[in-house]
């Protein structure tokens, strides 16, 4: 009865081994491998990790994240984003503006790009002057035609034309209160008084003059 009981234990213990030598795996494959992240529009964003299926370890399958490539990560060019072609399976390198502001051409409005890619159409890097440039697709760039500048300069001269205007009212108030002030204050300093009255009274005729075109931009203020 001993030696069955001991036959038996030894059997057991071998059963044993046997299992745990079944359950060792039979493959070489590592747990997690560095797989390439795609952001929606297929570019290239970084590094991501994934896990060996447990269903399909034999077979070196792993679970893909979604929006991942398993493939080897692409050459960094300078200016350049990577994008996954999906039906040849490679690498391509399109421009990468991301972050620089262009310009439409119709009316100079700024576009801040947003994704991989050429330039949008209709657009530029140069931002516009003025709103009296238009874009010439010839130079590739801005230009100001004579009539454009004739406008503006004649738009310009009737924005100095009010500001002399409203000056002229503005130095009518201080001249007189100057002189009120010397005909009627008998505390006051008459001589500076008179001074000043003398220099805001040549600031208004200057201004005067640029209302008539004389002059072509605003003297300073009398201190």
């Amino acid at each position: 009865m001993q030696d069955l009981i001991k036959d038996s234990t030894v059997d057991t213990g071998n059963d044993a081994a046997t299992l745990d030598t079944a359950s060792a795996p039979l493959h070489n494959y590592p747990p997690a491998k560095v797989v390439c992240q795609l952001d929606d529009n297929g570019y290239y964003t970084g590094p991501a990790v994934a896990d060996l299926s447990p269903l399909e370890a034999d077979q070196g399958i792993y679970l893909l994240p979604a929006g991942c490539v398993d493939t080897e990560p692409p050459e960094e060019l300078p200016g350049m984003a990577a994008w996954w072609d999906t039906e040849g399976n490679a690498w391509q390198h399109h421009p990468d503006y991301r972050g620089q502001t262009v310009y439409r051409t119709d009316d100079g409005s700024p576009l801040v790009i947003g994704r991989p890619g050429d330039y949008p159409p209709d657009t530029t890097v140069h931002p516009r002057p003025s709103g009296y440039h238009t874009f010439d697709a010839a130079a590739s760039n801005w230009v100001l035609t004579e009539e454009a500048a004739a406008q503006q300069a004649a738009d310009a001269a009737a924005v100095l034309r009010e500001q002399a205007a409203a000056e002229v009212v503005y130095a009518a108030t201080i001249i007189a209160a100057l002189q009120d002030e010397i005909e009627l204050d008998e505390d006051g300093d008459i001589a500076v008084a008179e001074s000043q009255l003398a220099d805001w009274r040549r600031y208004r005729v200057a201004c005067i003059k640029v209302q008539r075109g004389q002059l072509t931009e605003l003297p300073p203020r009398p201190a």
